[in-house]
């Protein structure tokens, strides 16, 4: 005797499975190609996931600098030093059609040394900070960042697919 067809239950379930499979991949690739803190807020938001990972809860609030293109307030945390000069990486292309992102130079690493870091996103709840950021506790900056992002990218499909 042949296998039994599965249930209706079991094929509603796997298409839902491969549906969250296939939104993922399609994060992970967008993911992939952006360039790394190109998105918009990626700086802000990269530097609060890896501040409540390394148990910064909550820093130094206090006003935006002059030259800061958002209004309002900054939240300034110490985070290894390599993230100072990570959120810095689109400086040499935002804005300029002209200019390939492959102007960016690599992170020099920390070597233990920290730095002030400012985010706009400081005050944000910590929950998905938390949940993303924890691949900056043992990975380099630029590893990290992309780690992040697919942490992030399965979040949202699990989130999608369980509806």
């Amino acid at each position: 005797m042949g296998a039994s067809p599965p249930s209706p239950r079991t094929r509603v379930a796997a298409r839902w499975v491969s549906l969250g499979l296939a939104l993922f991949a399609l994060q992970a690739i967008w993911s992939a190609s952006i360039p790394l803190m190109a998105s918009p807020d990626e700086p802000s938001h990269v530097v609060r996931a890896a501040a409540v990972a390394h148990g910064q809860w909550s820093g130094t609030l206090g006003a935006a600098p002059a030259d800061a293109s958002t209004p309002g307030t900054a939240t300034t945390v110490q985070l290894p030093a390599d993230y100072a000069q990570a959120v810095a990486l689109p400086n040499c292309f935002a804005f300029r059609s002209d200019q390939p992102a492959s102007c960016q130079q690599p992170v020099a690493p920390a070597n233990g040394a920290t730095a002030p870091v400012q985010t706009f996103a400081g005050q944000y709840p910590p929950l998905y900070y938390a949940l993303v950021g924890w691949p900056s506790r043992f990975l380099a900056v630029e590893p990290a960042i992309y780690a992040m992002r697919l942490v992030s990218a399965a979040l949202a499909s699990a989130l999608l697919v369980w509806g």
